[in-house]
């Protein structure tokens, strides 16, 4: 499939120079109920020889250069001037082989041939097939201009889409170790051997962030597998009236995601869920459906604050909403329930 797609070009102009060749060759010599001399054939061959090149000049050499506003009547009168110098060539070489002579001893034997009456149709047969030719080539032309200006435009649109994420992934990542580095900056005061491990473990993430960030799509289990050291990070934070549900469910086939799009949706339930006096829960779940390659995300944890009810979105989950648009369009679905009690976040990814 791949070689016809490769030679496809190459098999239309073999496929449409042996369709005028079985018109020159095959279907008009059965129009006669004559055998036609071998003058026909040398005439025809001649005229297909000319017709090849002149095409080929056309598309490789003339269309190319062609701006149609501004010498498009040019290339009319081009056209025009072509036309007729084949037309006065086809007629010398017609006189030369004699070939309408020999036709008309063979189809009415007892009549005087009258060369005139011939010049007519003969000038209107050659004008139609150089009007064929000319317009074969400037659609041809027009096509692979179009497709060359929509390929251009698809790449623009590639380079200014990947430029658009490298800049957003540029922009989560501070975001995230900023508000890491918060929390062990926390622990160095009150839990100086906890801050030792947490530096550790934000280490084993950033390895990961710096392998991982330039590649297009990572592993789930990798994703998930950095989702939960991030969550050990926080467990530094937790006090004793917190309560920390997790399910995720770690997919054994290899399913690919983009790095870094979950982790924004995880590390907000920690950052807006947090309280030091007040009872409170935070559940993380995460599902994977193998046969249509479905993933859900749910966060949910409690308010503790009016100023939580009001918050707006942050720049972690803003750019990666953004990115979702970009890596996953129309494929994810992502809604929230904010009220006086609860916070809660779902988020539907088609991976496929």
């Amino acid at each position: 499939m791949e070689f016809f797609k490769e030679k496809s070009g190459l098999i239309l102009h073999l496929l449409g120079w042996s369709i005028l060749a079985v018109i020159f060759f095959v279907l008009f010599p059965m129009m006669y109920k004559i055998s036609l001399p071998i003058e026909h054939y040398i005439y025809h061959f001649i005229l297909f020889s000319v017709l090849f090149i002149v095409y080929y000049v056309n598309s490789k050499l003339i269309l190319p250069r062609v701006i149609w506003r501004k010498n498009g009547i040019i290339y009319l009168a081009f056209f025009i001037i072509f036309t007729v110098e084949l037309i006065v060539f086809m007629n010398q070489i017609e006189h030369i082989l004699q070939l309408n002579f020999k036709i008309h001893q063979r189809l009415h034997p007892n009549h005087v041939y009258n060369s005139s009456q011939n010049l007519f149709f003969i000038s209107v047969y050659i004008s139609i097939f150089s009007l064929l030719i000319f317009l074969v080539g400037i659609a041809n032309h027009l096509i692979k201009s179009w497709n060359n200006e929509q390929t251009k435009k698809l790449e623009l649109k590639v380079q200014k889409s990947k430029a658009e994420l490298d800049t957003l992934k540029a922009q989560i990542n501070p975001h995230f170790f900023f508000n890491t580095l918060n929390t062990i900056h926390s622990l160095t005061y009150f839990e100086v051997d906890k801050s030792r491990i947490a530096i550790q473990q934000l280490a084993k993430m950033m390895r990961f962030v710096m392998n991982e960030e330039k590649l297009n799509k990572v592993s789930l289990k990798d994703e998930i597998s950095f989702i939960e050291n991030y969550i050990d990070l926080m467990r530094f934070r937790l006090t004793e009236n917190v309560k920390l549900k997790i399910d995720f469910s770690i997919p054994e086939n290899d399913v690919e995601i983009a790095p870094m799009i979950l982790l924004p949706f995880v590390e907000n339930a920690f950052q807006h869920g947090i309280s030091t006096d007040i009872n409170y829960e935070i559940e993380l779940i995460l599902k994977l459906d193998l046969e249509d390659k479905t993933m859900v995300l749910k966060t949910k944890n409690q308010q503790f604050t009016k100023q939580n009810l009001t918050r707006k979105k942050g720049i972690g989950i803003e750019n990666t909403l953004k990115r979702l648009n970009i890596i996953y369009p129309n494929q994810f679905e992502y809604l929230i329930n904010n009220d006086e009690i609860i916070y809660e976040c779902f988020l539907k990814i088609k991976l496929s």
